[in-house]
C-alpha cells in the first residue's frame, strides 16, 4: 500500500505546501486514536480535518460511522453513554460547523467557500453532471493533462475490485470508517468538480487511504499487474501530474518536463 501510494501519479503532493498532507495526517491520526479507543482525541482530530479542506468532511463522517457502529455492536448502553457518543459525533464535525458559523457572521454566507470557488473557476456543484456527463468535458478529462478522468476511473475500478480483501482484516468499526472515508472523498470531489472535467481529482485521490489497501490486495499475488501499474504510474507521475502542478506557470515548463525532448527547439522558444 505504501509503495503504491508513493508512486501514485500525484503521490508527490504528500510533501508539498498544500492542505493535502495535513488532511492525510489528521485522518490517519483519527484512525489510530479510534483504533486505540481514544475516542475524544480521535473526534478532535476528525473535527480539525473537516476544517482543513472540504474533503475533510469525509473524515468527520467516517469518525461518526465508527463511533455509531462500535456503539451499536457493544449492545444496549445507558442513556448517558449514548449522549456521550452523540457529543463525540458532534465534535467530529466541529471544524466545518465552526468555519461555516464564522463565514455566516463575517460574510453573511456560510457557503462562501463553495460560491467563491465556483465563481473563480466558472462552475457549480452539479450532481446531474455525474449522471448525465457533458461529453466534451468527459473527453477532455481523459486526454488533457493531468488526465483527471483516468484517475477517477482508476479510483473507482481498483476499489471495486479489491475492497473486500483490502478491508477484510479490519474491525467492523474500522471498515465503517474506511468505507465512509472512500465514498465521502470520492463523492465530494465528484460533485464539486464534475462541472469542470473533474479538475483536481487526481490530486484528491492520493488522500483516499482505502484505495491503496484495495489496490494492494489485488496486486499482491500478481507480480505482472503490480509491475505494469508501477511503470505506468511512474511515467505519468514524471511526465504528467508533477510537471502540470509544479511547472504549469514556469516559463520553461516544457524544458523541465520529461517529454521536453519530443518538442523542437523553436517550439520551446515560443513556450518561453
Amino acid at each position: 500500500s505504501l509503495v503504491l501510494m508513493s508512486v501514485f501519479s500525484t503521490g508527490y503532493t504528500v510533501v508539498t505546501m498544500q492542505t493535502d498532507p495535513v488532511f492525510m495526517a489528521l485522518t490517519m491520526g483519527t484512525f489510530v486514536c479510534l483504533q486505540k479507543q481514544w475516542r475524544l482525541p480521535g473526534a478532535l482530530l476528525a473535527g480539525a480535518s473537516t476544517a482543513i479542506r472540504i474533503q475533510g468532511v469525509a473524515t468527520g463522517f467516517a469518525s461518526c460511522a465508527w463511533i455509531l457502529v462500535s456503539t451499536w455492536r457493544e449492545g444496549r448502553r445507558p442513556n448517558r453513554g449514548w449522549i456521550w457518543r452523540g457529543l463525540l459525533m458532534a465534535i467530529s464535525g466541529s471544524g466545518i460547523m465552526a468555519l461555516m458559523a464564522y463565514y455566516a457572521w463575517r460574510f453573511g454566507d456560510p457557503l462562501i467557500y463553495s460560491h467563491s470557488h465556483g465563481r473563480a473557476y466558472h462552475h457549480a456543484p452539479n450532481l446531474m453532471r455525474i449522471l448525465i456527463p457533458d461529453g466534451r468535458l468527459l473527453m477532455q478529462s481523459i486526454w488533457a493533462e493531468p488526465n483527471e478522468g483516468l484517475a477517477l476511473v482508476a479510483t473507482l475500478l481498483w476499489f471495486a475490485l479489491g475492497h473486500r480483501a483490502g478491508l477484510a482484516r479490519f474491525s467492523a468499526g474500522a471498515r465503517a470508517f474506511w468505507y465512509t472515508l472512500y465514498f465521502g472523498i470520492v463523492g465530494i470531489s465528484m460533485v464539486g468538480s464534475s462541472d469542470y472535467g473533474y479538475g483536481g481529482f487526481s490530486r484528491y485521490a492520493v488522500t483516499v487511504f482505502p484505495l491503496f489497501f484495495a489496490m494492494a490486495a489485488v496486486m499482491r499475488r500478481n507480480a505482472v499487474v503490480l509491475a505494469l501499474w508501477l511503470v505506468i504510474s511512474s511515467m505519468h507521475y514524471y511526465n504528467g501530474s508533477m510537471c502540470f502542478y509544479l511547472g504549469q506557470l514556469h516559463p520553461e515548463r516544457l524544458q523541465r518536463c520529461g517529454y521536453a525532448r519530443y518538442f523542437r527547439s523553436d517550439e520551446l522558444s515560443r513556450e518561453k
